[in-house]
């Protein structure tokens, strides 16, 4: 793996010289409502405000599907965790569960976990245990 940081703005989306998102929101959010169809879950707004997710409909429903089947297979590190927390939990008689998280969302992209923690047409969340704002 080339350790080469000078171009984070490709690598991760993060501009060094403004310590911003390279990425303007909206983009942003058309990728992230990507990544949530290809996972199944539901996406922000609707599909035809985003053309991109409207293009791309029959591969992301191809990779939610592969997505779907593989959801029961681990890689050999989160098999090995399984085992692990299996022995450490054999007293609890749940033999068949799965304790390691398989339908996952990757956020590999620099502001993906910032626009994901408020809706996006909002500033401000607030609930009976949390009040977030931008």
């Amino acid at each position: 793996m080339n350790n080469d940081w000078s171009n984070l703005k490709t690598r991760i989306g993060f501009d060094m010289e403004t310590g911003e998102n390279s990425y303007d929101e909206a983009s942003l959010v058309e990728f992230l409502n990507m990544k949530l169809r290809s996972r199944g879950y539901p996406i922000f707004g609707d599909e035809k405000d985003y053309p991109f997710l409207q293009m791309g409909s029959s591969l992301l429903q191809s990779v939610a599907e592969k997505n779907r089947l593989l959801r029961e297979h681990l890689s050999p590190v989160d098999q090995r965790i399984q085992d692990y927390v299996v022995r450490l939990f054999k007293d609890l008689d749940t033999p068949d569960r799965i304790w390691v998280p398989t339908n996952i969302l990757i956020l590999e992209r620099h502001g993906m976990a910032r626009a994901l923690s408020l809706p996006p047409d909002s500033d401000s969340f607030k609930s009976n245990i949390v009040s977030s704002f931008r």
